[in-house]
């Protein structure tokens, strides 16, 4: 585990968020909510017939991307000089389920931003009405962020992508009420059920960076994981899903993608104990992987 800077002001906080990789916290009143609505109502008319999950940063033009991002960075504002004292937020953009679906969002890790042997990035995730199960609250694995950090991208295949079923198992809803928040870990294992209601489910969400950091943008290229200095304004573009072209590269990366089995899943959740070292050499050097992943 890595030294942390405190990127809240309430120390109580810092030390729930580095250790369960979580928090939640009374955020935006219900003049922000409304505001936030509105905006993504002026921008998502026909979001009620649309399929699976719905993010605006990937749907939209450029100009109205950035549009909207900036609209929810200022709604954001009083609540961030309320409880921040060291972070920056990064990209702003709507979520939302539309009703009466069936499919979840499967148990996940969000991209790697940062360098995280020296910096940690958030997600701080805001539902603009009470979220249940029902109508797709999030689910998270708590302490999951120091499993496995690795490296991760849309192209670099998720670590649980082989054993959902079995992750889910071990998963907690969090149910918040309208304009409360939900602040992780980037690297910290959450999904969310399928919207089963006939309303839509909306959340805005931004990233929260340290204000002394250095961002990073990792991509596998035919097997090959690369690292490139990243831009601020880079991750919502096109560029960053198909390969980094205006990017600068740092190195390639002595890191290969590995996903993970049920077994070594229940090690690192503490439900199994680690086998026994003969056994573990005989896996193919299962015991330095763990200690390479979670150092």
């Amino acid at each position: 585990m890595i030294d942390h800077e405190p990127i809240f002001r309430d120390s109580v906080l810092n030390q729930w968020l580095f250790e369960e990789g979580y928090i939640t916290l009374p955020f935006l009143n219900q003049h922000e909510v409304e505001d936030l609505r509105q905006l993504f109502w002026d921008h998502h008319s026909a979001v009620e017939s649309a399929e699976g999950l719905h993010i605006s940063s990937r749907i939209k033009e450029d100009s109205e991307i950035q549009h909207i991002s900036d609209q929810i960075q200022k709604v954001f504002k009083r609540a961030i000089d309320e409880h921040i004292e060291n972070g920056m937020t990064l990209g702003g953009t709507f979520i939302s389920k539309p009703p009466n679906q069936t499919e979840p969002l499967q148990p996940h890790q969000d991209w790697s931003i940062v360098d995280e042997s020296r910096f940690r990035s958030f997600t701080i995730w805001v539902p603009l009405e009470d979220v249940t199960d029902e109508n797709g609250c999030m689910y998270v694995l708590p302490k999951s962020h120091e499993y496995v950090r690795g490296y991760r991208h849309i192209s670099i295949d998720s670590v649980f992508g082989q054993i959902y079923d079995t992750v889910w198992k071990h998963m907690k809803p969090v149910h918040l009420k309208a304009g409360e928040a939900i602040v992780f870990d980037h690297a910290l294992c959450h999904a969310s059920k399928p919207n089963t209601t006939d309303k839509v489910r909306i959340a805005a969400t931004h990233s929260l960076i340290s204000r002394n950091h250095e961002l990073r943008f990792y991509w596998n290229n035919n097997g090959l994981v690369e690292e490139y200095i990243g831009k601020s304004d880079f991750y919502n573009t096109p560029e960053a899903k198909t390969g980094p072209i205006s990017l600068k590269k740092i190195r390639d990366l002595d890191f290969k993608p590995h996903q993970l089995t049920e077994e070594e899943f229940l090690i690192l959740a503490g439900v199994e104990q680690p086998m026994a070292a003969t056994e573990m050499e005989n896996q193919g050097g299962l015991r330095n992987w763990f200690k390479k992943l979670v150092s």
